[in-house]
């Protein structure tokens, strides 16, 4: 019972921690023309988002699976809730990076003659 509890409390505080840490978000720049370096780290930062999406939701789907062995009743339930979120979190997070506006640019830059995601000729 005593593992149970210190278990339980550990859970809450780092879901606590987490909940409370604010989002860090970048401002774009605002040029008309983008140099290839811009293009480059924007496709690095793109890149960066869409790994943390999937793992996001590979660890989601193992907390539901620990969850689903029901070897902790009092932290299964907590468990399985934020596996499922985390889960719906990363594959959010992967369909806004493949089909939002960012995405979207390099297609249309793709389609025009020149477009500075082309670093090597």
């Amino acid at each position: 019972m005593k593992n149970t509890i210190s278990c339980l409390v550990k859970v809450l505080c780092v879901i606590t921690i987490l909940a409370c840490l604010s989002p860090a978000q970048a401002a774009e720049k605002e040029s008309p023309q983008k140099s290839p370096v811009d293009a480059a780290m924007n496709l690095h930062h793109m890149h960066t988002m869409m790994n943390h999406g999937l793992i996001m939701a590979l660890q989601g789907a193992d907390l539901v699976m620990l969850s689903e062995m029901k070897m902790a009743p009092g932290v299964d339930e907590i468990t399985l809730s934020h596996g499922r979120s985390m889960i719906a979190d990363g594959k959010s997070m992967l369909k806004d990076m493949l089909s939002g506006e960012h995405m979207k640019e390099i297609a249309f830059i793709r389609r025009s003659e020149h477009h500075p995601y082309d670093l090597y000729p």
